[in-house]
């Protein structure tokens, strides 16, 4: 079965990342009044002596470990470890906001990068982009509940959406105005933060317009020319990685617009960033690469399925 490097060497710590991520849940849902009890080591004779049970389940309490802060490098390991066509990541994301908006510590921890990774693991390397999407549509009004707008912005929403939605015409040779137009309106209406940072937003739009046949209405997207962060060469070799890692969904916009459509290299930013990025990736494997590889698998993987659906 096709592992890339790249996802192989999160396995390890994949499981690690899932426990944390629970165990981090399972603290924010208990009880406030039954935590003293459950996580500070010196009361926990008193759950053993006294037979507390949980309110709701009846069930006796066991003492927990103490919860440590939850980096927010722990749910891009967990993304990283799902394996292709597994419900898991879907599962998870679920039950995390399935928990009460007054949970802000739940609701704030997930980032608009987290978002774009959930988007971009589920359409290239997982699957079920379809109902990670729908998933995230349907929460938009509970993560502004929680006050936390901020994830449904057009640099990690908005924009890898339509990316991957430039992908998926050009496997599949969509080319229905009414549903592209449908679409684009109904993902422009979700977005809260419509603050467009890097202009990437007005190229994708008319790079969508040209591959359907249609021009494109978005009313209240700013016109903003294309603004590209420098990435130095004076850093650590740490430094670089954390700001690749944070640049990525940039990178494999910017790749994406002048892999798709050859009227996008008229843009020398794109060319540049580009550049700067795989020159400062080293040895170290191009990741838009890694996807191209992991989106043919799963297309493959989908097409056996398909003849053998049918030949049965």
């Amino acid at each position: 079965m096709f592992r890339s490097v790249v996802w192989k060497r999160f396995s390890s710590t994949g499981g690690t990342a899932r426990g944390k991520l629970d165990e981090f849940l399972i603290y924010h849902k208990t009880d406030a009044k039954l935590k003293p009890f459950i996580y500070r080591p010196k009361n926990a004779q008193i759950l053993l002596t006294k037979d507390i049970r949980d309110p709701k389940t009846k069930e006796p309490l066991e003492p927990r470990s103490p919860v440590k802060p939850l980096s927010r490098q722990t749910l891009n390991d967990f993304i990283y470890s799902v394996e292709p066509n597994s419900t898991e990541l879907l599962d998870w994301f679920k039950e995390w906001t399935g928990t009460s908006i007054r949970k802000r510590a739940v609701w704030t921890y997930i980032s608009p990068i987290h978002v774009q990774k959930m988007l971009t693991a589920s359409f290239f390397k997982i699957g079920k982009y379809a109902h990670m999407v729908g998933l995230l549509y349907g929460m938009e009004h509970k993560f502004l509940k929680a006050q936390n707008p901020s994830v449904f912005d057009i640099e990690h929403f908005f924009n890898i959406n339509l990316m991957c939605g430039l992908h998926r015409n050009k496997l599949r040779n969509y080319k229905d105005v009414d549903i592209a137009q449908k679409k684009l309106l109904v993902a422009w209406r979700k977005v809260l933060n419509r603050k467009n940072n890097t202009g990437l937003a007005n190229v994708l739009v008319a790079t969508l317009g040209r591959q359907i046949g249609f021009t494109p209405e978005l009313p209240g997207l700013e016109l903003v020319q294309i603004s590209l962060p420098e990435i130095p060469t004076s850093l650590s070799s740490a430094e670089t990685k954390e700001l690749l890692d944070k640049l990525e969904g940039v990178f494999l916009i910017a790749r994406t617009l002048l892999d798709i459509d050859q009227h996008n290299a008229q843009y020398p930013e794109l060319q540049k960033f580009v550049s700067q990025y795989q020159s400062a990736l080293g040895e170290s494997q191009d990741p838009y690469d890694t996807y191209l590889k992991s989106l043919e698998h799963l297309e493959t993987q989908a097409s056996q399925e398909t003849v053998e659906e049918k030949a049965e």
